[in-house]
């Protein structure tokens, strides 16, 4: 399906913008908890991308969408950085980058 939303690298960016642009989402996807989790196991985000994600929705109109992404960055992020700590012993720094991890 070559150019479809999931399959383009800039998703998150765009998913991340349509609660402001398109009230109806924010009528049909109530903002809770397990929301942003969720959609980002449906959407098969990297941890990278959740971080974006999270950030991005922390800019919402809608308040408990920023209550909500706080949280998801709160949780994400020290997740990350630990990720790329953890790598970091294991790897040699020329194999470290964003999108890769040594095994």
């Amino acid at each position: 399906m070559g150019n479809s939303l999931l399959e383009n690298e800039s998703a998150p960016f765009q998913v991340a913008f349509i609660p402001n642009q398109h009230d109806f989402l924010l009528q049909t996807l109530k903002p809770s908890p397990q929301l942003l989790p969720h959609v980002s196991k449906v959407i098969k985000l990297t941890p990278v991308q959740e971080v974006v994600f999270g950030l991005a929705l922390t800019h919402s109109s809608n308040l408990d969408t920023q209550n909500f992404a706080f949280q998801f960055v709160k949780q994400k992020l020290p997740e990350l950085i630990r990720s790329y700590i953890d790598i970091g012993e294991h790897c040699d720094l020329h194999d470290r980058s964003l999108y890769s991890s040594c095994e």
